[in-house]
């Protein structure tokens, strides 16, 4: 699969749809930052043509652009040949297939997997299908790993804090570290490797859409327990920081999340040697992402 970013855009079958590329301040014409802005358009465009073709199917193929920042160089392998990516695929798989979309993200709900006890392992949640299909395009895929079950924590069933969090990694009482341990030994044979730990736990108890009740200090310690736990089931699993609002720390005039998120990470003594437990940062901001992008492709078209 080539990379968008070099070969053609893809052809879009309803020009109403397509959006008018002008060059923006600041990002020469020709430039790569520029046909990445192009190529993106056309995708969304098409996205947006192929789901209102579906009687009545919402349009889950939001197209997102993953930032991944590794804090160790790796190959080119690792990452896909396609950048760009979609939200569900599955719902459309065909469509995300002609798109030649690079991967798509799928979540892997713990309550689901385990409604009743540690003992449960139900998967239809995640149809093998779905995975099968994104293998024979070439998509990778994403897992994002929440949801707490109401067994697992004395909290808020899904948001709460897992029980035992704070145990060691092989103490059968560290519900989360078994949980996760298992979920990437059972999903490495089905071609998962990527896990997002988590989504947008900056979201505080008092606003409405928060998903995780525990502290900073409390993510902290779900993201290290995870990567431990996965590299245990799969050496080959890389762990992705939840992605995080932003907005809601700009709004309230907070320092931010992912900032405060690792510093504290930085003072773990162990985090050093263990890629202070994460493999990737992933940026979350669907409501302002054309300035987000625009503000990507002059940084990239200054480094280029």
């Amino acid at each position: 699969m080539s990379d968008r970013s070099d070969a053609a855009a893809p052809k879009v079958q309803n020009p109403r749809l397509i959006s008018r590329l002008e060059t923006p301040e600041g990002v020469e014409a020709g430039s790569p930052s520029l046909q990445k802005l192009q190529v993106f358009s056309v995708v969304w465009s098409s996205k947006l043509w192929a789901a209102r073709r579906i009687r009545r199917v919402p349009l889950f193929l939001l197209a997102i652009f993953l930032i991944v920042i590794t804090n160790t160089v790796v190959a080119q392998s690792d990452t896909p040949a396609n950048r760009f990516g979609v939200v569900e695929a599955f719902w459309l798989p065909d469509e995300a297939c002609a798109l030649g979309v690079g991967w798509e993200r799928i979540l892997f709900s713990w309550a689901q997997h385990q409604p009743t006890g540690p003992d449960d392992w139900h998967t239809l949640n995640v149809d093998d299908r779905w995975l099968a299909a994104a293998r024979a395009c070439n998509r990778e895929v994403v897992a994002v790993l929440k949801d707490t079950p109401d067994w697992a924590t004395d909290g808020i069933p899904n948001a709460g804090v897992p029980r035992g969090l704070y145990l060691p990694v092989d103490d059968p009482e560290n519900v989360w570290a078994n949980f996760v341990r298992r979920a990437a030994a059972y999903y490495a044979e089905r071609g998962v490797r990527r896990f997002v730990i988590w989504n947008e736990p900056d979201i505080t108890r008092d606003t409405f859409g928060y998903e995780f009740e525990g502290t900073l200090e409390d993510y902290a310690q779900l993201l290290k327990v995870a990567f431990l736990a996965a590299r245990e089931g799969n050496p080959d699993a890389l762990i992705h920081v939840a992605g995080v609002t932003y907005w809601h720390d700009v709004n309230e005039g907070r320092r931010l999340y992912l900032d405060r998120l690792l510093e504290h990470l930085g003072n773990d003594p162990d985090a050093a040697a263990n890629g202070y437990y994460f493999d990737a940062l992933t940026i979350s901001e669907p409501i302002r992402f054309t300035r987000l992008w625009m503000r990507r492709a002059r940084c990239w078209n200054a480094m280029t």
